[in-house]
């Protein structure tokens, strides 16, 4: 790897913390995709750089639902609150007055966002109890035998 490829992956880590940061202040999907539309340009440049504007609008709307889907909210009791796609006849949420169908539903996708990384982040950074982990690193000292991951779930009745 050489420098100038090192300085674009600390510039999208800092993106992705920023991000997850900006998500558990605000806990709000339209002030974290306003500070998204702000905050990504100035952060990756190389992302945006030479792009017409309905792709930045695309790329920031990506960004948001794949890095909001995956942080688990303090106020949702650390579970995700994703934001869907819309309808195709629906209004595109990246505010260009174009149905959904013909303007951000037509951008590539983006590779997905490494959930693992997200949420640890989001847990590490909201100060929420992490996992205890046994040796190994597993959660509880590893999977046991007949243990809860086994079992059969019980039905409401029982």
């Amino acid at each position: 790897m050489d420098q100038e490829q090192a300085t674009e992956i600390v510039a999208w880590l800092g993106l992705l913390r920023g991000s997850v940061e900006e998500i558990l202040r605000s806990q709000d999907q339209r002030s974290f995709c306003g500070w998204m539309e702000r905050e990504a340009p100035l952060r990756v440049p190389e992302a945006f750089a030479g792009l017409p504007a309905r792709q930045r609008r695309a790329l920031v709307l990506a960004l948001v639902r794949g890095i909001w889907n995956e942080v688990p909210l303090p106020r949702n009791g650390f579970q995700t609150d994703p934001i869907l796609p819309p309808a195709s006849g629906a209004p595109c949420p990246c505010g260009s007055g174009k149905g959904y169908r013909f303007c951000c539903a037509l951008a590539p996708d983006l590779p997905p966002v490494a959930v693992e990384v997200v949420r640890g982040l989001a847990m590490l950074l909201s100060g929420a109890p992490q996992p205890v982990t046994g040796e190994g690193g597993e959660k509880g000292g590893g999977k046991k035998e007949g243990g809860p991951e086994e079992r059969e779930p019980r039905s409401a009745e029982s």
